[in-house]
């Protein structure tokens, strides 16, 4: 199994980066940061945490790493959670 590190959440058209826990951390501190707001910051932290856990599937991997494939990643979050 590859190390978190080596999953890849997205790929530019010049190949840049970026992996796939640095982008749910990041998604998860702004989620969190707006839902302070209305006091709902701990909870949409989780949720950004979790939202594209369907990266990790070996099929999305392939994907990003260019295979014309069609994968559905964004529902398995919403699964986890429920």
């Amino acid at each position: 199994m590859p190390e978190a590190a080596d999953f890849v959440a997205h790929k530019t058209d010049d190949n840049r980066v970026q992996a796939r826990k640095e982008h749910l951390d990041a998604v998860s501190a702004l989620a969190g940061e707006f839902a302070d707001a209305f006091g709902a910051g701990g909870f949409a932290r989780v949720i950004g945490k979790n939202h594209d856990v369907g990266k990790y599937s070996g099929k999305f991997q392939r994907r990003v790493r260019g295979e014309n494939i069609k994968v559905d990643h964004s529902t398995a979050g919403g699964q986890l959670l429920y």
